[in-house]
């Protein structure tokens, strides 16, 4: 599916000049940063790990490798970890 975003030249300047940087298009720029809230913004672990599992169906070899660097804060992991224990038992 394809979308249209307007965006103000300011940040249009900053997501170019990111792109050039990193010798990536814009729209995969757009693309990454929106991936990357989408799961940054979701506070649940098994919501996370469902959106990545979604994600991944159509991701490239590169993409999945991002994917994988991603971490979640270590308290929000101790305590996904402590609640799952808890249900074990």
């Amino acid at each position: 599916m394809e979308i249209s975003v307007k965006l103000p030249d300011s940040l249009y300047q900053n997501v170019s000049h990111l792109a050039q940087a990193r010798k990536k298009s814009v729209a995969e720029i757009i693309k990454n940063a929106v991936k990357k809230a989408v799961i940054e913004d979701s506070t649940d672990f098994e919501e996370r790990a469902e959106i990545i599992r979604q994600s991944i169906k159509f991701c490239s070899d590169k993409e999945v490798l991002e994917l994988a660097n991603l971490r979640m804060p270590d308290d929000e992991r101790l305590s996904y970890l402590f609640e799952k224990i808890g249900k074990a038992f």
